[in-house]
């Protein structure tokens, strides 16, 4: 598999204009009928699940034509992985300087972040050393920092790809969806460590913290 290719293919990429016409469409009131979603939609986006299990991803992925069987998909995605946790890492410092900025106090504990059951951002507190107050602060201010949770959403649902496709790792044998992610990642951690750690820290993650589909198995038949 070429890996050069698929990274020249990702610089290629650019944002897609939105047409001057929808732009005026959407600031000037148009009609219920015009508009991206309408209420029935919007409740349908939100009763998607957060991820569902593919048999072939690499047959309905966008960039398909740069992988199209099933070692090209898991090694494209944990590009794409590496990637996103980079990014995330940059955010994540820019989020911790404002937090030093305007609340110091807190900023100078020991916490970190995961996702929570709705997707939003959760604190992790490593000391059991944050108050209610300072828990709800931090709360509401990372989930602000729109860029972040949305990283950590679009990571997440990779590392879930991965988890489902890549077997020298995980064998098929691990669970992980958005019930129990936070039992199981710690952003902090990953970010923390060096690039060529990253990839080692979330698989260690996942082989330590995630329910085996066995175990899950034996519990539902006790």
């Amino acid at each position: 598999m070429n890996i050069d290719a698929i990274k020249n293919h990702m610089g290629t990429l650019r944002p897609v204009a939105v047409p001057q016409r929808l732009m005026s469409e959407m600031g000037s009131g148009v009609a219920p009928d015009k508009a991206f979603k309408t209420d029935a939609t919007e409740a349908e986006a939100k009763a998607k699940p957060f991820h569902e299990y593919q048999k072939e991803p690499w047959l309905a992925e966008p960039a398909s034509e740069m992988f199209n069987n099933h070692e090209h998909y898991v090694a494209y995605k944990k590009i794409f992985s590496a990637m996103e946790l980079d990014l995330m890492r940059i955010t994540y410092d820019a989020y911790r300087k404002e937090l030093a900025d305007t609340h110091p106090e807190i900023a100078s504990k020991n916490f970190s972040f995961t996702l929570d059951e709705d997707a939003s951002l959760k604190i992790i507190d490593y000391d059991n050393n944050l108050t209610e107050t300072e828990k709800a602060i931090l709360t509401e201010s990372i989930n602000k920092f729109q860029e972040l949770k949305s990283m950590a959403q679009t990571n997440a649902k990779t590392i879930m790809d991965l988890v489902d496709h890549d077997h020298d790792n995980f064998g098929r044998r691990y669970n992980l969806n958005i019930d129990n992610f936070h039992r199981v990642i710690d952003y902090a951690k990953l970010i923390n460590t060096s690039a060529k750690q990253m990839e080692h820290e979330w698989v260690q993650q996942i082989q330590s913290n995630a329910e085996t589909k066995s175990s899950l198995s034996i519990s539902v038949l006790a």
